[in-house]
């Protein structure tokens, strides 16, 4: 454990990163998840991944003094150690179990990268976002009768941001694929997938 290993926790909403934070710190997830989203050009968020337990951000800035772009909030309340950069690139350096670890989730969230890439060659919206949720099922999903279901809640306008598109564009989609009974929502914004 690296010496200014510390545990954080964090509230719905709470922004644990940004453009602005000093660039020497890097957060391992425990417990919650965080979307890492950035604003384009048109003031709109654009979400470009949710980082659940055993993740780590920021990626680029930790390896390579890189400009950062993405802003991390969570989505639900999270517990996250903590480090130092220097201490976290030490512990890297002298700690093999640990940096072997780093390499696994840096795999792990390159994968989901690619997915994501493979995502935006379906053209029509419905699909692109039942493949989002089956992405997003496949990483911190956990089983429901039936099917698969997301441990945290995600409102319209999450996914609009994900995909780049109007949050109506989405509430269509969502209810063309509740009709196929490819997916549900429950009252408190819970989705189970089926396909």
């Amino acid at each position: 454990m690296a010496r200014d290993d510390h545990r954080t926790q964090f509230e719905i909403g709470d922004i644990i990163y940004s453009p602005f934070s000093a660039r020497s710190t890097v957060f391992l997830l425990e417990k919650g998840y965080v979307i890492a989203f950035t604003h384009e050009q048109n003031g709109k968020r654009r979400i470009h991944l949710i980082y659940g337990p055993v993740s780590y951000f920021p990626v680029l800035t930790t390896f390579k003094n890189t400009e950062q772009r993405a802003s991390y909030e969570a989505i639900s309340p999270i517990t996250a150690r903590t480090f130092g950069r220097e201490a976290f690139m030490q512990q890297l350096s002298t700690d093999l179990a640990f940096s072997n670890d780093i390499l696994r989730r840096t795999v792990d969230q390159l994968a989901i990268f690619a997915e994501r890439v493979i995502d935006l060659q379906a053209t029509k919206l419905e699909d692109r976002l039942l493949e989002s949720i089956r992405v997003l099922v496949k990483e911190h999903g956990e089983p429901a009768s039936g099917g698969y279901r997301l441990p945290y809640k995600l409102k319209h306008h999450h996914f609009a941001d994900m995909l780049g598109v109007e949050r109506e564009s989405i509430t269509r989609a969502f209810n063309r694929l509740k009709h196929k009974r490819l997916i549900t929502q429950d009252d408190t914004g819970i989705i189970t997938i089926f396909a």
